[in-house]
């Protein structure tokens, strides 16, 4: 009886404190989107008001005219552009990296690899100047093609598709090559369907990482019709200083698309939680 005491309280105590975090993070967010939703009259003279007394649709109205100085429109498209072309080739040139590394047996295998895992320890910052040089003599700077190419693969999507590789019978492999089939075919009819799992991972967690980048976004485009949404918020506050209700449109815009996939896949990242979890060699 003690110890059932001593649970239902630390359980009380957990659920309480869940709740105050869970209260802290939401407040924000429900003040930005109700806020979103006053007139920016309303917002300068009350100031911080939780729930408006007077709902109006002239800040989104206004946002989406505004095609010059902060055309969101394009930025949603480009965003959207962006994280979807980085997710799809990244899945794509990550899952083939990892078989190779994975399932093909070559001279070097693991010491190639060891070194592309030494890359992991070097800060991404470091690679800004090497990767904005590069970009700008292949001129494909202010074009969304500069925010897709640098990024592509990511050593650490390798990483976690090879490990998850290892826990796919190798027999499957020999079974095809017995019967006549070469690696492509072995690729792409027997392992791509097992990957499933850690591809709808690594391709979620690209998408995110893509949607939310912002300082290479703002080095590498300084065209306002090239920027993405992330780095479009940048800039609209100088633009909107005086509309804040305008300002926390842009932001709901900016959010919605992210919670829109996020509600679609969330068991997919919390399935990729336990395959990573434990990882096999």
């Amino acid at each position: 009886m003690k110890k059932n005491k001593k649970y239902y309280i630390s359980q009380a105590l957990l659920i309480t404190f869940m709740a105050i975090l869970c209260f802290l993070w939401m407040v924000p967010l429900v003040y930005m989107f109700l806020t979103s939703f006053r007139p920016n009259d309303d917002i300068n003279l009350n100031g911080f008001v939780l729930f408006p007394k007077v709902i109006t649709f002239d800040n989104y109205i206004s946002l989406f005219k505004n095609t010059q100085s902060a055309p969101v429109g394009k930025w949603l498209l480009n965003s959207l552009i962006v994280s979807l072309s980085s997710s799809l080739l990244t899945v794509l040139i990550s899952s083939l990296s990892a078989f190779a590394y994975a399932r093909m047996r070559f001279k070097g295998n693991k010491l190639l690899f060891s070194f592309l895992l030494l890359t992991m320890m070097i800060p991404s910052v470091i690679s800004l100047i090497p990767n904005f040089l590069t970009i700008k003599g292949m001129h494909l700077n202010e074009t969304l093609l500069a925010l897709i190419l640098p990024f592509l693969g990511g050593v650490a999507n390798i990483f976690l598709i090879r490990q998850f590789l290892y826990g796919v019978p190798k027999e499957l492999d020999e079974a095809a090559l017995i019967d006549g089939a070469g690696y492509g075919k072995l690729f792409f009819r027997i392992i791509l369907p097992q990957m499933v799992p850690i591809l709808m991972v690594v391709g979620i967690n690209t998408f995110l990482a893509a949607w939310n980048d912002l300082l290479w976004p703002l080095i590498i485009n300084q065209d306002a019709a090239n920027r993405t949404m992330t780095s479009g918020l940048s800039v609209v506050q100088g633009i909107f200083d005086d509309e804040k209700g305008t300002l926390m449109a842009v932001t709901v815009v900016s959010a919605v698309p992210v919670l829109v996939v996020y509600l679609f896949v969330q068991k997919y990242l919390i399935r990729g939680i336990s395959l990573t979890s434990g990882m096999k060699e």
